[in-house]
């Protein structure tokens, strides 16, 4: 067998003679959009899965009779879970066939989600969710995207992958209100059970979708799987870790089986990261070297190389951990700052998850006549504007058509960037490998939801807290140093997470605090939030402008038209037709 670098590859752009998938552009009107529902469905019920568990925490402690702690362990580690092993299941795709690993990936994930509806404790909770549904994720996700490439050419293609942008996107602004009213009115359990019920449907939808044949050829790279799970895995444990435990200063000790481990008064979170990325570094050489003896690796290095590709997912994981990051603290602002209800919550979003799919179903047929690079800038641009509205009008008082066009302009920022960035990414790349491309870009842009929640979201919580001890010591006119500022707001931090009940909180934290301020708390506590929210966003804005320098290294390519009117001699073969 050749090494994986000396292999002619076709244009990622044309279709390998045993792939079934839609010869042409003239065969375009004959074309099934199945496919596209089954891809769609799929990705929706895994993107809202975690999200629409995250706010029925406290219905779960209650009904399992668990703690917090142990619910949010469950959510981390089925990110944890999705990160370790997703380059993995693209694999899989290739060596057994996409369509037999996909069909056997929503089978163990409908059996996880049965599990979970029905976990009589959090021990089976976490199994069917955690562990046995994410397992199921990591080969569904990167092997759906990779189905979009084989089932669909040229406009098509950047159609479905702007749908299918717009539908997990949606999926996951929308998660914490489906989950919030499900949890009021019904039972967090039926989060679960609907889920089963798509995929199932998904299974009896899958007559008309084509694939790949399976590559018997190849092995699956276990030591490559373990390398990547040890690397990704670690990188996303420490950032969830950052969050409670500081990025580099230990904020609280950390324990392990009872034996405190804060080396040199650090948080766990630096050194965890740290053994991730040497283990990643050890990854990329372990590949190397298999390449060079010509076996198969768990991903070919040389993917690295095709520009779009590279700077195509990192683009997309970064504004995957912003969007993530902002939809974990501007929820939880409505429902405690704006003492909104989920339902309404629901609706003052609204705007953004329409505009968002809207923009997202009509635009990606623009990267055909307008540089697919731009659109995507322009989409960034949009959703900065939006950010710098919101954090200008954000006030207490708020109603839901005052925050209706800053969300206009993010949810239409969105849809335009996710209309055209996941087409510029796989499309840079050889079809026969996109099972493997789209398992390294999930995998990565899994990276990017954790940090973004871990950033973004310990930066939100970190500030409410500060803010309340300093309103707290300048009413009691008490001057603390910065030291003692971050025990009173970890400890405070820590009272709130025991008794997430108001009435809990208040019996055993405030009626010990001292009556002035007791009394003026829920001002206080608004003031902080509000506060809080306006020193977030702008650190969303300044992630933003870091994510639009990020994208002006991804090509500029030539429209199709423009590329087609090109003399033939001028056209590098290696390099992929912009789609």
């Amino acid at each position: 067998m050749k090494p994986a670098d000396s292999i002619t590859r076709p244009d990622p752009g044309t279709s390998r003679p045993e792939n079934t998938g839609p010869a042409s552009q003239h065969d375009s009107a004959k074309t099934s959009w199945v496919p596209l529902a089954v891809v769609c469905a799929t990705l929706f019920i895994v993107a809202i899965d975690s999200t629409m568990m995250g706010v029925a925490i406290g219905a779960i402690v209650v009904d399992l009779n668990t703690t917090v702690g142990a619910v949010q362990a469950g959510i981390a580690v089925y990110s944890l879970v999705m990160a370790a092993f997703m380059t993995a299941g693209g694999k899989l795709g290739t060596i057994h066939g996409t369509k037999l690993v996909f069909s056997i990936a929503l089978v163990v994930y409908t059996v996880g989600t049965l599990m979970a509806a029905l976990a009589p404790n959090i021990g089976i909770l976490v199994l069917g969710w955690s562990v046995v549904e994410g397992l199921a994720a990591a080969a569904l996700v990167p092997i759906a995207m990779a189905l979009i490439v084989m089932n669909y050419k040229g406009k098509q293609r950047a159609v479905a992958f702007g749908f299918i942008g717009g539908v997990t996107a949606t999926a996951a602004a929308v998660g914490p209100i489906v989950g919030g009213i499900l949890t009021t009115e019904f039972s967090w359990r039926w989060g679960f059970a609907l889920e089963a019920i798509i995929a199932i449907g998904v299974l009896l939808s899958m007559g008309k979708l084509r694939s790949a044949p399976p590559n018997r050829s190849e092995r699956l790279d276990l030591f490559g799987v373990v390398l990547a799970a040890l690397g990704f895995g670690l990188i996303v444990l420490g950032a969830l870790l950052a969050g409670p435990y500081g990025w580099w200063n230990a904020r609280r000790p950390f324990e392990i089986f009872g034996t405190e481990f804060n080396p040199f008064g650090m948080s766990p979170a630096p050194l965890i990261i740290l053994v991730g990325v040497v283990f990643v570094i050890g990854l990329i050489h372990w590949l190397r070297g298999r390449e060079g003896r010509g076996q198969a690796p768990l991903f070919r290095v040389g993917l690295l190389k095709h520009r779009n590709f590279t700077f195509g997912f990192s683009t997309m994981a970064l504004m995957t951990a912003i969007l993530a990051g902002a939809l974990f603290f501007i929820p939880l602002f409505m429902l405690s700052g704006l003492g909104l209800n989920p339902l309404q919550a629901g609706v003052a979003l609204l705007p953004l998850s329409l505009s968002l799919l809207l923009i997202s179903l009509t635009t990606p047929g623009l990267g055909q006549k307008i540089p697919p690079k731009y659109l995507v800038q322009a989409g960034i641009v949009l959703v900065g504007a939006g950010v710098f509205l919101y954090r200008e009008v954000v006030a207490l008082d708020n109603g839901i058509g005052e925050m209706a066009l800053p969300f206009i302009l993010i949810g239409a920022g969105m849809g335009l960037f996710l209309a055209q960035i996941n087409n510029i990414t796989l499309s840079a790349i050889p079809e026969q490998e996109s099972s493997e491309g789209a398992g390294l870009t999930n995998t990565v842009n899994e990276l990017g939801r954790s940090l973004g929640v871990a950033v973004i979201g310990s930066a939100f919580t970190a500030a409410v807290f500060f803010g309340i001890v300093n309103t707290s010591a300048q009413i009691q006119a008490v001057e603390l140093n910065e030291e003692q500022t971050q025990q009173l707001a970890v400890e405070l931090e820590d009272a709130n997470a025991r008794f997430s009940d108001p009435a809990a909180f208040q019996e055993n934290v405030l009626d010990q605090a001292p009556k002035v301020i007791a009394d003026q708390f829920h001002d206080i506590q608004d003031e902080s939030l509000l506060g809080a929210v306006h020193s977030t966003l702008g650190m969303v804005f300044l992630l933003l402008v870091l994510l639009l320098l990020v994208s002006t290294f991804l090509e500029r390519n030539k429209p199709p038209l423009v590329q087609r009117l090109a003399p033939a001699h001028s056209r590098d073969p290696e390099k992929p037709v912009p789609m």
